[in-house]
């Protein structure tokens, strides 16, 4: 009976030894093939653009009379941005040379978020009528124009406040229920609305910018400015 137990035991461990064995071997496997590379993209990413606007700043300031003094402070920056047909567009924006640094950053990150823009045209083209560029949905900054109802120049006439898709982001007067534009419709569930949690928001404030859309009276969702006003 111990013989046969010892017998028993022993074959036991040389299974147990060959498994162990078995399982330190080492293996060897062959990689599966590489995937093929996508083929490089022969066009320049100009070719996929529509370009909305690509002219000097002289052309841009064409049909104006506008002091010496500001113009020597005005830039004009081309700005990439997502049109409402989902495409690559590149425009333009004439402002301060104070702020262009700020303009090129916030509206490179709304570039790479995606946000919508129907187009980004200095205010040349619409004859200086903040009116017209309104209702063209246009995105500008520098216009040498009043204060709407007012008797002051406006931050625009500095280059240092942007409106950002006005037809819809409308301006509203206090207590008054038809904005500006006329055509405005303002709906946060609609793309290129500007709403209190947007990014937008908080990008322009990220850079000390303040938003139209927080003011206690009036409320203008289109507008940012750098200085306030």
């Amino acid at each position: 009976m111990r013989i046969a137990i010892s017998l028993k035991n022993a074959f036991i461990t040389a299974i147990a030894a060959s498994i162990t064995f078995g399982c330190n071997t080492p293996q060897t496997y062959t990689a599966p093939p590489c995937p093929p590379c996508p083929e490089p993209n022969p066009l320049p990413l100009s070719t996929h653009e529509i370009i909305d606007s690509d002219i000097s700043l002289e052309e841009a300031l064409t049909g104006k009379e506008i002091p010496a003094h500001i113009i020597n402070e005005l830039t004009i920056i081309d700005i990439k941005y997502i049109g409402y047909d989902h495409l690559r567009h590149r425009g333009q924006i004439v402002c301060n040379r104070s702020v262009a640094g700020d303009l090129s950053v916030i509206f490179e990150k709304l570039f790479r978020d995606s946000f919508p823009i129907e187009k980004i045209i200095p205010i040349t083209k619409y004859n200086w009528s903040d009116s017209l560029s309104m209702l063209d949905n246009n995105t500008s900054c520098f216009n040498y124009r009043l204060v709407s109802g007012g008797h002051s120049l406006s931050q625009h006439s500095l280059g240092r406040a942007v409106d950002i898709n006005p037809r819809n982001n409308p301006y509203f007067a206090k207590y008054d229920t038809v904005g500006q534009p006329t055509t405005g419709i303002y709906d946060t569930l609609l793309p290129g609305t500007i709403a209190p949690q947007s990014k937008v928001v908080q990008l322009f404030r990220q850079y000390g910018w303040h938003w139209g859309g927080s003011w206690r009276g009036n409320k203008d969702y289109q507008h940012f400015s750098r200085f306030g006003g």
